[in-house]
């Protein structure tokens, strides 16, 4: 009898074991039962009708509430709703008011997690809003919004953005040539101090020590002599002397003892 138990278990264990390996065979083969083709399509419905509602509910909200929003996916650290509602009140004086909803259309990857496409249409312009969602349908795992800009309006912006940008680097450069220009500044100023230094210590130094400190030579000026001068004019009587000795002799000038320079010339020449 416990025989006939035993080999009963030991059956059915491995009927278990085997009807096990078939369903895991059939999972990773892609097929996929009925049950839960019916239970993908209803999360499909589910979802391609939520993601309109909860667009318009956003759209639809007053400023002070969408900050409240904004608030507390911050405060529960949501990194996906805070970026997306941001997103959305940057977004939102450039589409105005909500209209309606052209289509919604919900898609299911590999591993399980959806994305929901809605097409949207504002008083200025259409959006396209995401929506992702995790397999359990626990969590957001993305949320934009994309609105439908012109191409004016596109090369608008970019142009705007060139703009700041280069606006941007010039005053960066400019600074920076302002902060090299200062440091000429920096130079007389440790100068100055360097100089200070030296002072004080000439002042804080002993006597002994500052009268061993050589003061610099002064610059000598050189004086004119005057005896180039005199020797000048001593040669200039005397050649005027002699001339006129010469004449006196001739008898056509004065004579040698009434000259007004009080030099007396006497004749050297033989009788």
């Amino acid at each position: 009898m416990k025989k006939r138990i035993t080999k009963t278990l030991l059956f059915l264990l491995l009927l278990f074991s085997v009807l096990l390996s078939a369903c895991g065979r059939k999972k990773e083969s892609g097929q996929i039962s009925e049950d839960q083709q019916r239970l993908i399509a209803q999360e499909k419905q589910y979802l391609e009708s939520f993601a309109p509602s909860f667009l318009e509910d956003i759209a639809r909200s007053d400023e002070s509430s969408l900050s409240e929003r904004i608030r507390e996916a911050e405060k529960n650290k949501d990194a996906v709703s805070y970026n997306g509602l941001v997103n959305f009140q940057n977004s939102r004086e450039r589409l105005g008011e909500f209209q309606s909803v052209e289509s919604s259309e919900a898609s299911q990857d590999a591993d399980g997690n959806w994305t929901i496409l809605v097409n949207a249409v504002f008083e200025k312009r259409k959006l396209l809003f995401t929506l992702g969602v995790d397999e359990k349908m626990t969590k957001l795992t993305e949320m934009s919004f994309l609105p439908d800009y012109t191409m004016a309006e596109k090369l608008t912006d970019a142009a705007g953005n060139l703009l700041v940008g280069m606006g941007t680097v010039f005053a960066v450069l400019i600074f920076i040539a302002w902060v090299i220009s200062l440091f000429r500044y920096v130079n007389l100023a440790e100068q100055n101090v360097r100089e200070r230094r030296e002072k004080r210590r000439a002042i804080d130094a002993p006597p002994l020590a500052r009268s061993a400190v050589k003061a610099p030579p002064e610059p000598v000026i050189p004086q004119k002599e005057s005896g180039a001068e005199e020797d000048d004019e001593l040669l200039q009587a005397v050649i005027a002397a002699a001339i006129a000795a010469y004449e006196e002799e001739r008898g056509e000038g004065e004579s040698g003892e009434s000259l007004h320079n009080g030099l007396r010339v006497r004749s050297i020449r033989r009788r």
